[in-house]
């Protein structure tokens, strides 16, 4: 019998909750149970390394095709960005009230807003890098390749913790 009434339902419940509430791999352990090097080191290559990749590419691509054409295209992967990321959010939070309205766990269509919201973010942020992997993950067929790797990706990370010792 599982230790909470919710771990009974359907969705991210059924995967996060039986891990166990009072456990030390429960699922709030396990999203934080890498080493603080690890996490020094991702955080490190996240705003610092990106950053400068990001503005040596706009440096190089300003010398190619001139500084107004890369204006251009950082000015244009914002605004492209902001209305793409629009209208994918409306349909995601349609698909949550359709799912809501059948009765069902929005799992998918929850899981495609947030990328929906970190893709426009991408794409509001200068660079080529950020505007790549935004518009990938504003594009419906390559979301869903990068919410299935993310959900197998949990998946496998749980089911390890509770095999564990």
């Amino acid at each position: 019998m599982p230790r909470h009434r919710a771990a009974r339902g359907r969705g991210l419940a059924r995967w996060l909750l039986p891990v166990g509430l009072g456990h030390p791999r429960s699922a709030c352990g396990l999203l934080a149970a890498e080493s603080p090097g690890a996490v020094l080191v991702r955080l490190l290559v996240l705003l610092v390394l990106v950053p400068i990749v990001e503005l040596a590419l706009l440096i190089q691509l300003g010398r190619w095709v001139g500084v107004w054409p890369t204006i251009g295209v950082v000015v244009g992967t914002g605004i492209g960005g902001a209305i793409l990321a629009r209208r994918q959010g409306l349909q995601a939070v349609r698909r949550v009230r359709d799912c809501l309205a059948a009765g069902s766990f929005p799992g998918a269509p929850l899981l495609d807003g947030a990328l929906i919201v970190a893709g426009g973010l991408l794409l509001l942020t200068p660079g080529l890098i950020t505007d790549a992997v935004g518009l990938a993950l504003l594009i419906p067929v390559s979301r869903r390749w990068i919410r299935r790797a993310l959900v197998s990706r949990l998946r496998r990370r749980l089911f390890s913790a509770r095999s564990g010792p």
